[in-house]
C-alpha cells in the first residue's frame, strides 16, 4: 500500500470515529503540499547525472567568495554602508538631501574606495551636484579647528598652581587652629596669647577664602573636539557638532554648526 492510499484509508477511519463520513474523491482535496522551513529541509544526493564534478563546484565557489570581497572592478555598495554625513547634507539649488554612493575599483595599488554624496533628483535633470567625502572632512575640520574658545571670564590673576598653594595654606590654618586651641585648654597657652593667634590665623584665612573666591580657574563652556593634524573626523562628531550642510553645484559648501 502505498504513502497516498494509507493517508487517505487513516483519514476515513477517522472520519467513520467521529460518526462522519467522506468519499476517497472528496478527501484527495484536503491533501495540500506546505512549504517546509528550510532548517527541515533534506539533501538527497546522486538524484540525477551531476553536469559538473563536486570537485569543480567547491572550487567555484571558493572563487566566488574571494571575488566578493577583494576581486571585482566595480562594487556598488550603497545599500550595505552608510555614510558618515548622511543626513546632513541638502542641495542648495532644489533644497533636497543628498544621497551616499560607496564604489570601490581595484588597481595596482590594491583596491580603492570612493565615498561621495549627490542629489539624485539634479542628476535626473541632467544637473550634476557631487561633492566627495574626503573633503567635507577637511572642511568640517578647518571649521572645528578655528572655533573660537568661549570662557566664563575673559582673564585670570591666579594660575592653577597659585590656586593650589592656596588652597594648602588654608588647610594648614585650619589644622594649626584646631592645635592652638587644644593647647589653650590643657593651659599651654594663656587665654590673651591664644586669642590673639587666633585672630591673626581668621584674618589671615579670610583674605585667603576671598582670594580664592575672586579668582576662578576658566574652564571652556562649549565642548570642542581636540583634532590635531592626525586626528580624523569620525561620525560621532559630525552628530554631535553639526546641524546641517549646504552644497551647490556650483562648488559652494556651507556647514552649520549646531549652537
Amino acid at each position: 500500500m502505498n504513502k497516498l492510499a494509507m493517508y487517505l484509508r487513516l483519514s476515513i477511519e477517522d472520519y467513520q470515529k467521529k460518526g462522519e463520513s467522506e468519499s476517497i474523491h472528496n478527501q484527495r482535496e484536503y491533501i495540500k503540499s506546505e512549504r517546509l522551513p528550510k532548517e527541515d529541509w533534506k539533501r538527497i544526493e546522486n538524484m540525477h547525472e551531476a553536469i559538473i564534478s563536486k570537485e569543480v563546484f567547491n572550487r567555484v565557489q571558493e572563487i566566488k567568495k574571494q571575488n566578493r570581497g577583494n576581486n571585482f572592478k566595480y562594487g556598488s555598495t550603497k545599500k550595505k554602508y552608510y555614510g558618515m554625513f548622511e543626513g546632513k547634507l541638502f542641495c542648495k539649488e532644489c533644497g533636497r538631501k543628498l544621497s551616499y554612493r560607496q564604489d570601490s575599483q581595484k588597481n595596482k595599488k590594491g583596491i580603492s574606495v570612493y565615498k561621495r554624496y549627490y542629489c539624485g533628483f539634479c542628476k535626473a535633470n541632467q544637473n550634476r551636484n557631487i561633492v566627495k567625502e574626503k573633503k567635507l572632512e577637511e572642511l568640517l575640520s578647518d571649521k572645528i579647528k578655528n572655533i573660537p574658545v568661549k570662557t566664563d571670564i575673559e582673564s585670570t590673576k591666579i594660575s592653577i598652581n597659585e590656586k593650589k598653594n592656596l588652597s594648602c595654606e588654608l588647610d594648614s590654618i585650619n589644622i594649626t587652629l584646631q592645635k592652638q586651641y587644644e593647647k589653650y585648654k590643657k593651659k599651654e597657652l594663656s587665654k590673651e596669647v591664644y586669642l590673639q593667634e587666633k585672630q591673626n590665623l581668621l584674618l589671615k584665612k579670610q583674605e585667603i577664602e576671598e582670594e580664592l573666591e575672586k579668582e576662578r580657574i576658566l574652564k571652556p563652556a562649549n565642548k570642542i573636539p581636540d583634532l590635531s593634524d592626525n586626528d580624523k573626523i569620525t561620525k560621532e562628531i559630525v552628530d554631535t557638532m553639526v546641524e546641517k550642510i549646504v552644497v551647490s553645484r556650483y562648488g559652494s559648501i556651507e556647514i552649520y554648526l549646531r549652537k
